[in-house]
């Protein structure tokens, strides 16, 4: 009989038990391990020996195509001071939506060395007006005919 194949939690597992392509959930933490690295202004080299590996493997975990465990993970949350959650909620508040750009990053690392919380909250506020205005007139760019 020939080799067969099994679909197991999203993947195709052949022989032996090896996934043949990555699982989207490992995608997805992998992803949100990098995005939260990148946040706290790590390099993977930096990352990678904090974590006790090679950075060959936090690629690998970084790309989703090797699984981070579960104690791996919580040692990764630690080092970033982040909650585990973080790396699955969908739309949480908490976990990065997108990868950060140069000045997301920056923007970051600034807010994160303003010591005042009264300050904080000034910047905190300003911005979410100014995102909200950019929302309402890309609505309103959108809403109207050309001709």
């Amino acid at each position: 009989m020939g080799r067969r194949q099994q679909e197991v939690g999203g993947g195709c597992v052949g022989p032996g038990g090896k996934e043949k392509r990555p699982d989207p959930i490992d995608i997805r933490v992998g992803a949100r391990v990098r995005a939260w690295r990148l946040l706290a202004g790590m390099g993977q080299q930096a990352f990678a020996r904090r974590l006790g590996v090679s950075f060959q493997q936090l690629q690998k975990y970084e790309s989703g195509s090797n699984r981070i465990s579960a104690s791996r993970l919580h040692r990764i949350a630690c080092i970033l001071h982040v909650p585990i959650d973080a790396f699955f909620a969908d739309s949480s508040e908490t976990a990065p939506v997108a990868p950060p750009t140069r000045e997301g990053l920056e923007l970051v690392r600034a807010f994160h060395r303003i010591r005042a919380p009264s300050v904080r909250a000034q910047i905190l506020a300003l911005t979410a007006r100014l995102g909200a205005g950019a929302s309402r007139r890309r609505r309103v760019d959108t809403g109207r005919r050309r001709g």
